[in-house]
């Protein structure tokens, strides 16, 4: 099962996602291992049964409005009940101000504390996005895929047959070469997508 690394997803998307590091452990925490994540509104209440602690979890306005609810040894306890609960990654939504207690705490606990000036439902939309790709099913094979119409054509074949020759033909009557020789295959939502690895794209 492949895995993700919070210093990889700040690498790979901390631009994108403008995301600024809150605690030093950024680099030490669990790696991530599902595409989904969660908003663990539940689990500072109190309930934490059943509760998907391998997923990132997402703190929005409502759960900051909670925990603005309740005094500061309330909201200490409550803090201290998500952060036991051995997640990988903290994100918090919108530039919404928190608690000294959580940084100090995350820190302590190894755990990861992100934050994004993004709207919470984009942001997870988008975060979701990239972790489907990350986590996709993928295999690799040999052929020549072709965008005709809109739609992909795999052409596949023995070596020397001229698969490269018939997308050559398609290419001159208008259509585009997606790749060539070898196609990295991915599942996302029961749909497969072809893409070329890096070293091979644009080139036939």
């Amino acid at each position: 099962m492949p895995e993700l690394s919070v210093a990889r997803l700040v690498e790979e998307k901390g631009e994108s996602f403008q995301f600024e590091v809150l605690t030093k452990s950024w680099r030490h925490g669990q790696p991530i291992t599902v595409s989904d994540v969660n908003r663990p509104g539940l689990a500072l209440a109190g309930f934490s049964e059943n509760f998907l602690s391998e997923r990132i979890q997402i703190l929005g306005e409502t759960e900051m409005l909670f925990l603005e609810t309740l005094s500061e040894p309330e909201r200490h306890r409550a803090i201290d009940r998500l952060l036991e609960l051995d997640i990988p990654c903290l994100i918090i939504a919108k530039d919404l101000e928190y608690d000294a207690y959580l940084m100090t705490e995350a820190d302590r606990k190894g755990i990861p504390v992100l934050r994004t000036p993004q709207s919470t439902t984009p942001f997870i939309h988008g975060l979701t996005e990239y972790l489907d790709q990350y986590f996709a099913p993928r295999t690799s094979i040999h052929g020549t895929l072709v965008d005709v119409y809109g739609v992909g054509l795999l052409i596949t074949g023995s070596a020397g047959i001229g698969k490269s020759e018939l997308a050559l033909d398609l290419i001159e009557r208008g259509h585009r070469l997606v790749a060539d020789d070898l196609i990295i295959v991915t599942r996302r939502h029961n749909l497969l997508y072809g893409e070329p690895p890096d070293r091979l794209k644009y080139l036939m």
